[in-house]
């Protein structure tokens, strides 16, 4: 029996089209759409609050004196953001039906905010939890679905 190249074609089409309309991708997993941030502290404790659905990442290995690998470091660069001050605890609801990811950095803007917790969900599920510890700069949370990689230029190196 003989297969007809053209029908093979129009099957996978077919298939990657579905996928697209249905919000799936090859592997089963939904395209999130909605981000929920909770900062919760010291009530009427503020915050610098910087998030962003426009960004790009990469993870670089770090290496010690020997060459040897030590961890990894997650480089950001944001393309667009918006930056707040919000009292606690603060929470919303974000769009990223876009870009299917999620920035969020926030600085207490008092140097001894000791119960800042940030957690994240994508679409009910929890998928990042930090808490602030003093003598950090800030809490930073990045959800990625489909990573859009981070190529530095030589511009970059200012």
């Amino acid at each position: 029996m003989r297969t007809c190249p053209s029908l093979c074609s129009w099957c996978f089409l077919a298939l990657v089209c579905l996928f697209s309309i249905t919000g799936c991708d090859f592997f089963g997993r939904d395209k999130p759409s909605e981000a929920l941030l909770r900062v919760e502290g010291e009530v009427g404790g503020e915050g610098l609050l910087i998030v962003s659905s426009n960004f790009l990442s990469q993870t670089q290995t770090k290496f010690d004196d020997n060459g040897l690998p030590v961890g990894d470091t997650l480089l950001v660069r944001l393309l667009s953001a918006d930056t707040l001050t919000v009292s606690l605890p603060f929470e919303r609801r974000y769009d990223i039906r876009e870009n299917r990811q999620f920035f969020v950095r926030i600085r207490p803007l008092n140097p001894l905010a000791e119960t800042l917790t940030v957690r994240l969900w994508i679409d009910g599920r929890l998928r990042g939890e930090k808490r602030y510890l003093p003598g950090l700069e800030a809490v930073t949370i990045v959800y990625n679905f489909d990573l859009r990689p981070y190529v530095p230029i030589d511009d970059d190196k200012t």
